[in-house]
Order: structure tokens, then C-alpha cells, then sequence
């Protein structure tokens, strides 16, 4: 599919962005280790990057996108929930 020449002129022509996550049709077991080893090592070398730097900065490696799952979109809709909340309580004070 990232080969695929004419799915790229579809989603040019439509303004549509590629999934950033994997679909979970797709994801397998081994998809997710390879995630984890993926995670490890980019945490590894941002430990040695920042040991080795004179500023001893580290930031956080974004890790691998994961598929999203039915939990993820009900703690997002409830994170969003929460805040819409607390806008409300601060608009009515």
C-alpha cells in the first residue's frame, strides 16, 4: 500500500491523510513486539544521546503508533468529557 502509486493520487486528490495508526484488522502479536523492541532501543538511545551531550537534555522518543481500540476512544471522548466540563464550571464563575 505505500508503493501503491495510484492510492496516493486518491488520497492527494481527496486532502485526505494516511491512518497514523496501524489498523487493528492487521496487528498481530508479533507486530506488537517488534513495536516494544522499536520503543526500547529509541528509549536507549535517547538515554545515550543525553549521557553523552553537553546540555544532558533528554527528550522523550515517540514510539511506534499503535492501532487504536474501542478503550482508547472511550478514555479520549471521556478526557474530552472532563475538560468541556471544567470550560463550563469556568465560564459560569
Amino acid at each position: 500500500m505505500h508503493n501503491d502509486d495510484e492510492r496516493a493520487a486518491e488520497l492527494v486528490a481527496d486532502d485526505q491523510e494516511p491512518a497514523a495508526r496501524p489498523p487493528l484488522e492487521t496487528w498481530s502479536q508479533e507486530a506488537e513486539l517488534l513495536a516494544l523492541i522499536a520503543d526500547l532501543l529509541a528509549h536507549q538511545r535517547a538515554d545515550f544521546a543525553q549521557v553523552h551531550s553537553k546540555s544532558h537534555r533528554w527528550r522523550a522518543p515517540k514510539s511506534v503508533p499503535r492501532p487504536e481500540t474501542a478503550l482508547d476512544r472511550a478514555s479520549r471522548r471521556s478526557d474530552h468529557q472532563r475538560h468541556r466540563d471544567i470550560v463550563t464550571s469556568m465560564l459560569r464563575a
